[in-house]
């Protein structure tokens, strides 16, 4: 081997360390942004079998799962009741009617089976738990009727009408709206609907009210920290919906969005000035490789690429508001909110 062909190796040598410099950080960034946690149930809830938790021992005002926080409202006054937000049960009874039946799930079970499984009350929310992620993107949950709100729209009661109707042809609907926020803002993503009944077929045999659970994809709401919720119905009067407004959920599956893959690292990056109307500067800790995307709250990607060590990012021909920007690096990746005025 001549001195050309020594030469020729070593810059093949260095053409290869170049592509693979610049296609790690790459691979990660699909790798972590990407990352799905494990579903989130309500198995860790301890309950004594065919029981329920709603705030009425004093304990707390809410209860959290191993990634969620759900808020339970217990009113003290007239001998107390559980005036609104969430409980969580194991009741299998999905025959009984009546409000004294609240926490079961038609279902008869959890999802699948499982014990246990939540119970919502009235217009509301719930929220990922700060200590343990910064947002996540909500792909589905299950979601069923509690046996209160399916018996009284399947029979009608002393509050809410028979669905239908005595002719079986009033166009009847029960729903539910999900809309997303964070950091205390609506994201902007549009409201996604679920219908726990639904009575506006042309075909009577078509109508129902669901009785299992069904899978609610809730990914167009795009990256959240809280979820709030409230209820429709055709069934209203002066004082509002007659319908219970109570549904019950299991099992969520989610996307994490990362803020930090090692918590007890400076950040990687600086971000100036803050709030801009015009140029960001984007600068690293250190000289390395970085790929960043400019997300709306809405979670849609607005601008994205990679660069080296330092780069500005023009931001004018934005609308002014908030947006999040996400970097990462072969060690971590971390989320920025950016202003623009």
């Amino acid at each position: 081997m001549d001195g050309r062909d020594f030469i020729r190796i070593q810059n093949l040598i260095i053409k290869l360390y170049t592509m693979i410099k610049l296609i790690l950080p790459l691979f990660l960034f699909v790798l972590i942004t990407g990352l799905s946690a494990q579903p989130d149930t309500f198995e860790n809830l301890m309950l004594e079998p065919e029981t329920f938790w709603n705030g009425s021992d004093g304990t707390a005002d809410n209860f959290l799962t191993e990634s969620f926080d759900f808020p339970a409202l217990w009113d003290t006054s007239f001998g107390g009741y559980w005036a609104g937000g969430w409980a969580y049960s194991n009741k299998t009874d999905s025959v009984t009617s009546g409000f004294m039946n609240q926490y079961s799930a038609k279902a008869g079970s959890g999802y699948q089976g499982s014990q246990n499984y939540a119970v919502a009350n009235s217009d509301g929310w719930f929220k990922v738990r700060n200590d343990v992620w910064q947002y996540v993107q909500i792909i589905n949950l299950r979601i069923t009727n509690s046996t209160y709100a399916y018996n009284s729209m399947r029979d009608g009661d002393a509050f809410g009408k028979k669905f239908g109707g005595v002719s079986g042809n009033d166009p009847d609907f029960f729903r539910v709206n999900f809309m997303g926020y964070l950091n205390g803002e609506p994201t902007g993503a549009e409201p996604i609907t679920f219908y726990l009944a639904d009575f506006r077929f042309e075909d009577n045999s078509q109508d129902y009210i669901v009785n299992d659970w069904a899978e609610l994809n809730l990914s167009g709401l795009a990256y959240v920290d809280s979820i709030a919720y409230t209820f429709e119905s055709t069934d209203i009067s002066e004082f509002g919906i007659n319908t219970p407004k109570f549904f019950c959920i299991d099992q969520i599956n989610f996307d994490l969005f990362v803020n930090s893959l090692a918590s007890n690292e400076t950040n990687v990056l600086k971000v100036y000035p803050n709030p801009s109307s015009d140029l960001i500067n984007m600068q690293l800790s250190s000289n390395e490789f970085a790929t960043f995307e400019l997300l709306s709250l809405a979670g849609q990607s607005l601008k994205s690429g990679g660069f080296q060590n330092q780069m500005i990012l023009n931001v004018n021909e934005l609308i002014a508001g908030i947006y999040l920007l996400r970097i990462t690096t072969s060690r971590k990746s971390e989320t920025h909110k950016i202003i623009v005025n």
